[in-house]
């Protein structure tokens, strides 16, 4: 018989419309659809949250309040870049200057270092850094939950130190690559003292996400702004029952007073479960697809929670 491994683990991602905070990585290159945004559907979006007079907070001031346990101001958003690429310096600086929207830049370090082609040079990132916030995004980008950690330590501590003398001062933040961590890389990144750690689990902030486990929602050409914006905060505490690269059964709790919520993963559909005193269980009993899939709750209000299962992998020396 399969040995079964029970995942326990409290999500936050979306119970009133508290403040969304989008990630965006490159801008008008066509080169990469994927990760981009044009400058014309940049500027409908901006224009967009203009007209539904939508107001913008930096992650300082997202940071206080949840360090207070403070609600947020309604139809409030924030601006997140990843990796710092230099198409956000030549293409969306601008549009963010012209807007007068603050913005958090995450920086890898090592691309930067190194002077690669595609990245921002750190002279670029002073410059940013008079219209909004900069802070670290790892050394060299890598996939943290395969890494020992050992070499996670190694990892974060080049990060910050090249990011320090190049700054002049410790970053406060720290996003995860990829959006990938599990509860071992959380830990270990919490041992470093950034004020906030962020994923990239869509989903909106409120007063009672926790302030390392902060949710983003990735922002595309093909992004509905009204869509992302309808997020509400649903906290969810997960039991993944596993086998393997099985993934058997998917509970949770959550509020006594929802009866019904529907249940996605990432490679299949949505299916409806059931809700009774704040309980589900979902009998899944299908492989996990990819090596990083996403399971979504949500209910008919855009109350939305997520977590991401990864496939197992070899073990490695140190049993992590």
């Amino acid at each position: 018989m399969l040995k079964k491994t029970l995942l326990t683990l409290f999500l936050t991602s979306a119970i009133f419309a508290d403040v969304v905070i989008f990630v965006y990585h490159r801008f008008g290159d066509d080169r990469h659809p994927s990760t981009n945004i044009s400058i014309e559907k940049l500027r409908k979006d901006f224009d967009w949250l203009k007209k539904n007079n939508y107001q913008v907070m930096t992650l300082e001031e997202i940071v206080a309040k949840l360090e207070k346990k403070e609600s947020f101001p309604k139809k409030t958003v924030a601006f997140t870049i990843d990796d710092a690429y230099k198409s956000f310096y030549q293409n969306g600086l601008e549009v963010f200057k012209e807007y007068n929207f603050p913005f958090t830049l995450f920086v890898v370090t090592n691309a930067t270092q190194k002077g690669y082609g595609d990245y921002m040079s750190w002279e670029q990132i002073k410059e940013a850094s008079k219209f909004g916030e900069v802070s670290l995004h790892t050394h060299t980008h890598p996939h943290m939950t395969q890494m020992s950690d050992t070499e996670i330590r190694n990892e974060l501590e080049s990060g910050i130190k090249i990011y320090t003398q190049a700054m002049g001062v410790k970053p406060a933040y720290f996003a995860y690559p990829y959006g990938e961590y599990d509860k071992r890389v959380r830990g270990l990144v919490k041992e470093y003292g950034f004020q906030a750690i962020f994923n990239q689990d869509a989903g909106a902030v409120s007063a009672q996400s926790n302030i390392y486990d902060i949710d983003r929602t990735a922002i595309g050409e093909n992004t509905s702004m009204g869509y992302a914006t309808s997020f509400k905060y649903l906290p969810v505490k997960w039991n993944i029952i596993r086998s393997k690269n099985n993934l058997d059964i998917i509970e949770g709790e959550v509020d006594s007073s929802i009866t019904t919520i529907e249940i996605y993963v990432s490679g299949y559909g949505w299916e409806r479960v059931p809700v009774t005193d704040g309980k589900f269980s979902y009998k899944f009993d299908k492989p996990i697809k990819l090596d990083r899939s996403r399971v979504i709750a949500k209910t008919a209000k855009m109350e939305q929670a997520s977590i991401v299962v990864m496939k197992q992998k070899e073990e490695r020396s140190d049993g992590k």
